[in-house]
């Protein structure tokens, strides 16, 4: 396997199947809620997961994009979107690694615009 089945793998696979599950459905359903719901089960099924600082920045990063607020302005909303991953990503990195870098934040600025198109 390319990616391997690590915790961010298998967070974005189960999230794929609950939003398919639900339409399959008929039914629509709540991303944030999923969110919490799919992480409450990785940690009753492996308890050893919460201290993972990979399972902590899988999530928190997802919940950035999760509880980003909708705009029509895609590049705005992009840039709300990167802030947002990383306030809510920040205490676990300053938590485990001690610093953060100050470039991060730019940089996914400044190359947003040239990967968005290649995504859609």
């Amino acid at each position: 396997w390319v990616l391997g089945w690590g915790v961010p793998v298998v967070r974005a696979l189960a999230m794929v199947l609950v939003a398919y599950g639900g339409v399959f459905l008929g039914r629509r359903g709540d991303a944030g809620y999923s969110l919490i719901l799919l992480a409450a089960l990785f940690v009753i099924f492996q308890p050893e997961l919460a201290v993972s600082v990979s399972f902590q920045l899988s999530f928190l990063a997802t919940a950035g994009l999760v509880f980003s607020p909708r705009m029509r302005n895609r590049l705005l909303e992009a840039l709300v979107q990167n802030v947002m991953i990383y306030v809510f990503t920040l205490p676990v990195l300053l938590a485990n690694f001690g610093f953060f870098t100050v470039l991060a934040l730019p940089a996914n600025i400044v190359i947003e615009p040239v990967i968005s198109p290649l995504t859609e």
